[in-house]
């Protein structure tokens, strides 16, 4: 075996392993973020969120009083989903798509990104111009989470 076919199977092995540790942790995580969310304090946006300041309250809802524009927020927080299925899109060989041991892939991936334009683009730009500020704090967590499961999801469709 040449160094070069061995040097490949070793980064093989390494992403798979990346890849299966990313989708515990994504598991892991969800328990603390429900109950926390479920039990300690809710994460309110767009018509749900107190307008009115807070002077004293958790650090996390200190934070929560810093918001941004609906529109780019939701562009920004859902865009890592795209981003990472035109990532490994583009690490494709030509012809992938033809390749009919790839059509259920390519099916659920046309899905996945279809999914994602609609929220990504045509969902902002539909939403009303009255449409509450998002606060700092959701808008981060969804991007977090839209950086994962967009790798996650991209990762294993490719």
């Amino acid at each position: 075996m040449n160094t070069t076919t061995e040097s490949f199977s070793f980064v093989e092995e390494d992403d798979s392993k990346m890849h299966t540790f990313l989708c515990y942790l994504m598991i892991i995580l969800s328990i603390p973020t429900f109950i926390y969310l479920t039990f300690v304090e809710a994460a309110p946006y767009g018509k749900h969120v107190n307008v009115g300041t807070k002077s004293r309250g958790t650090v996390l809802q200190q934070i929560s009083l810093i918001r941004f524009p609906a529109k780019p927020s939701w562009i920004v927080m859902e865009s890592p989903n795209l981003f990472w299925a035109c990532y490994f899109y583009s690490l494709q060989p030509r012809g992938w798509i033809q390749d009919h041991e790839n059509l259920v892939n390519v099916v659920l991936l046309v899905l996945f990104v279809s999914h994602y334009i609609n929220r990504t683009i045509i969902y902002p730009i539909q939403m009303s111009s009255k449409s509450q500020p998002m606060p700092l704090t959701i808008s981060s967590a969804a991007f977090c989470f839209c950086t994962l499961n967009g790798y996650i999801q991209s990762k294993n469709l490719f």
